[in-house]
């Protein structure tokens, strides 16, 4: 039986593996290496950055409009009956700058959020992005914000983590 630490290390560079693949466009081999399946999606376009954040988050977006909001929200499943969600925005900033700036309020917990799409679109009952498993990705003037929560089953806070990391890779819609 492998310890913790050595399974820890093997979800690491699978992550890593599945992180490379996402980046370039292929979504699909990405979530098999991580032994996941996605199961469907909702995808919303051209939402109102500042309307669909709360917090800090949404007192910079007041000041410092963003000219574009995507949001994915859909599961993915692995062979052992764990059931994540995983909610991805893309939000694109007028600067580098911006984007830096949004990042920094994004990326401490606590501040606020983009709202991730209601949930309850995914079918599985009344459950809420904590934040707890989150990863952000800035590209120039375009900020990937990720994150998941287990909807059922018991994945594990690696494999939770590691979801979002990829998640931050995948290209917007």
């Amino acid at each position: 039986m492998e310890s913790a630490a050595a399974q820890r290390g093997t979800q690491v560079k699978t992550t890593r593996s599945s992180r490379n693949a996402a980046r370039k466009g292929n979504e699909g081999e990405a979530w098999k290496r991580m032994g996941l399946r996605r199961l469907r999606q909702e995808v919303r376009h051209d939402l109102s950055c500042a309307a669909q954040s709360y917090g800090e988050v949404q007192q910079y977006l007041l000041r410092h409009p963003c000219k574009k909001l995507q949001q994915r929200l859909f599961p993915v499943a692995d062979g052992e009956g764990n059931v994540i969600a995983v909610s991805v925005m893309w939000v694109r900033m007028p600067s580098r700058t911006t984007a830096s700036g949004l990042k920094r309020v994004e990326d401490e917990y606590g501040t606020g959020d983009v709202i991730p799409v209601g949930t309850q679109l995914l079918g599985f009952g009344g459950f809420r992005f904590t934040g707890e498993h989150y990863d952000s990705d800035q590209d120039g003037t375009l900020l990937t914000i990720a994150e998941t929560e287990p909807v059922s089953g018991h994945p594990t806070d690696t494999l939770l983590d590691g979801v979002a990391s990829i998640a931050t890779a995948l290209p917007p819609p």
